[in-house]
C-alpha cells in the first residue's frame, strides 16, 4: 500500500478534487472531496496530509496544519 505523511502543496482545484504534490514533483496525490470542501480550497496552500492509496483512489486519514 502506497501511503503519504508529508507536508503537500495545492497545485489543483476543481469541483469536487483537490490535487496536491510534494516538494519534489515527484508525487501528486488526487484527492475526491465533496464540492463544498474543494469550493473553499486555494491553489498555492501547503497542508499536512497523511493518506494512503487504496483501490487506485487516495484516501486520507488526517489533515493537519493548513498554511495559507
Amino acid at each position: 500500500m502506497e501511503t503519504v505523511e508529508d507536508v503537500l502543496y495545492v497545485i489543483d482545484v476543481e469541483p469536487g478534487l483537490i490535487r496536491f504534490e510534494d516538494g519534489s514533483g515527484t508525487c501528486i496525490v488526487d484527492v475526491r472531496v465533496p464540492q463544498e470542501i474543494s469550493d473553499l480550497t486555494r491553489v498555492g496552500w501547503e497542508m499536512y496530509v497523511e493518506a494512503a492509496l487504496i483501490e487506485d483512489a487516495w484516501q486520507v486519514s488526517m489533515i493537519g496544519t493548513v498554511y495559507t
